[in-house]
C-alpha cells in the first residue's frame, strides 16, 4: 500500500505523538471509546502531562471494537504501569518521539505500507474516511477536537461532496427519455 501525503507539517506529528503517548487504558474500552484529556508536554526542562491545546481537544469519541480489541491485547502483553499509559518506554514512562517513530516505521513495514508515512497520516486517513461516510461538520469537529466548525471546514472542505456533485448524481438517476415523451 502506498501512502501519499497531502501536506507535511511538524506540528501534526508532534501533536499526534503528544496525544497518543498520553492515552490511558481502563473502563472506557468497555464502552468502546477513547478519551483524550491531556497531552505530553515539555515541563521545566523535562516531560510531563499537560492540558490539550484547546478546550475542544478534550474529547471522548467512539472507536470500533477492532481497535479496542487490539489495544486490550497490547495491554495484556504490556500492562499499564503506575501512570496507566497504554504506550510506554522500558521504564513505564511515555516513549520519546524518536522511539515512537522507530517503532511506527517497523509496524508500517510489517503491515506492508510503502513510502514514508507518519502517525499523523493515520489521523488524516480516519478523518477523511469519516467525512466520506457522510459525517456532518459538527460531528467531525467533535471527533477531531477542533475548536470551531470553521477550523474543520478550513482543512477538510474539499472532502465533502459539493451541492453540484449531488445535483449531478440526482440528475443521473432520472430517466430523461421517459420524461420527454408526450
Amino acid at each position: 500500500m502506498q501512502v501519499k501525503h497531502p501536506r507535511r507539517s511538524g506540528t501534526g506529528r508532534e501533536r499526534e505523538h503528544a496525544h497518543l503517548v498520553a492515552l490511558r487504558g481502563g473502563a472506557l474500552f468497555l464502552r468502546r471509546t477513547i478519551r483524550v484529556d491531556r497531552r505530553l508536554a515539555n515541563v521545566a526542562g523535562g516531560s510531563g502531562f499537560g492540558k490539550t491545546k484547546t478546550r475542544a481537544g478534550w474529547r471522548t469519541f467512539p472507536v470500533p471494537r477492532s481497535v479496542t480489541d487490539v489495544l486490550a491485547a497490547h495491554l495484556a502483553e504490556y500492562p499499564a504501569g503506575e501512570l496507566g499509559l497504554i504506550f510506554t518506554n522500558e521504564t513505564g514512562g511515555p516513549p520519546s518521539r524518536t522511539s515512537w517513530s522507530d517503532h511506527y516505521r517497523v509496524a508500517c513495514a510489517t503491515a506492508g505500507v510503502e513510502g514514508r508515512t507518519r502517525t499523523h497520516d493515520l489521523r488524516l486517513l480516519a478523518e477523511s474516511s469519516l467525512i466520506a461516510s457522510g459525517l456532518s461538520v459538527a460531528a467531525a469537529q467533535a471527533v477531531f477536537g477542533h475548536a470551531a466548525p470553521a477550523e474543520t471546514l478550513d482543512v477538510y472542505t474539499h472532502l465533502w461532496s459539493s451541492d453540484e456533485e449531488r445535483a449531478l448524481d440526482a440528475m443521473s438517476c432520472m430517466d430523461l427519455r421517459a420524461s420527454l415523451r408526450p
